[in-house]
């Protein structure tokens, strides 16, 4: 399923998620960035701080682990601390810190029951808020990371359901906005995410049913947010051919022009010299003629002289 998947990157989603409408609008306000770096300054939250601070210690924590058991537990807890900075108001790009909280729970020891610390009350579909859903796919994510299938399929099929109550269009109090297109988009990466891990390791008639209990609805939802992001990965490739062409200058024809019509002036001075040349020297032979004419005339007229 990985070979077939329909890749965004998180700067395009981000941009999506700000409500960008095209990829070269120019980025948040100086002041806005400077305030989202990480500094310990007035203008970061106090929930903000505590989430860097958990994750400082659990870095340093990590750092200082000398086993491979203590190394996985580690790991584990940084991954969690990633989710809670996610999910902070002054997190610069949550689908970064996301992705790196993954990456670290693929770290952390695998089954038994490590997927205790993720487990958290779901609120009703219909009261589910944008941020929620982005921590609860998070919270899928690191699950599938750490081998729990089948709680993986739980979170992601709510989350898709819930794009499907925004989807709906007589539903006018749940709108579908460039976040909740992410949020299905997203949806759609962690599902194939779970079913190429559900290929690795299960085998016969134990990886069929699992591939099979996907829903209908969740599978067509899925299946909307593959859409979504292929028209969205096409809107960044044309923009991505446009900006080459733009720095490219002029094209390769005109290129072949110029250079034409810059040869033709250098082989026109050429012929030119070379004509100031050649009549440089028939102005010297009709001069060395002329002397040597003159020189006869001069030699008759004595011998002349001389007769009479």
């Amino acid at each position: 399923p990985f070979s077939k998947l329909i890749k965004i990157s998180a700067e395009v989603m981000l941009r999506e998620w700000n409500g960008k409408e095209t990829f070269e609008d120019s980025d948040e306000d100086d002041d806005v960035i400077d305030r989202r770096l990480n500094k310990w300054s007035c203008n970061v939250s106090g929930p903000s701080k505590l989430a860097m601070k958990k994750l400082d210690f659990c870095i340093q924590k990590l750092r200082n682990c000398t086993t491979i058991i203590s190394l996985q537990k580690a790991s584990l807890q940084v991954s969690l601390s990633l989710l809670e900075v996610a999910v902070t108001k002054d997190c610069r790009n949550p689908f970064l810190c996301l992705s790196q909280s993954a990456i670290f729970a693929a770290q952390g020891p695998k089954g038994g029951n490590n997927d205790e610390t993720l487990k958290k009350s779901l609120p009703k579909e219909t009261d589910c808020t944008v941020e929620e859903a982005l921590q609860i796919l998070g919270r899928a994510d690191c699950l599938r990371a750490i081998h729990f299938t089948n709680e993986a399929m739980f979170l992601c099929s709510y989350v898709a359901r819930v794009c499907c109550l925004h989807r709906d269009k007589h539903e006018v109090n749940h709108p579908w906005t460039p976040k909740w297109r992410i949020i299905g988009i997203m949806a759609y990466t962690i599902s194939v995410g779970i079913d190429s891990l559900t290929c690795s390791i299960m085998h016969g008639e134990q990886r069929k049913q699992a591939l099979d209990a996907w829903e209908k609805p969740v599978k067509a939802e899925i299946g909307r947010g593959r859409s979504d992001a292929i028209a969205m990965q096409k809107a960044f490739g044309r923009f991505n051919t446009s900006l080459a062409r733009q720095n490219a200058g002029p094209s390769k024809g005109e290129g072949a022009i110029d250079n034409e019509e810059d040869d033709l002036s250098f082989k026109e001075d050429y012929d030119y010299g070379d004509q100031e040349s050649e009549d440089g020297q028939m102005d010297d032979a009709e001069s060395e003629n002329s002397e040597q004419l003159d020189d006869a005339e001069g030699g008759n007229s004595e011998q002349m002289d001389d007769a009479e």
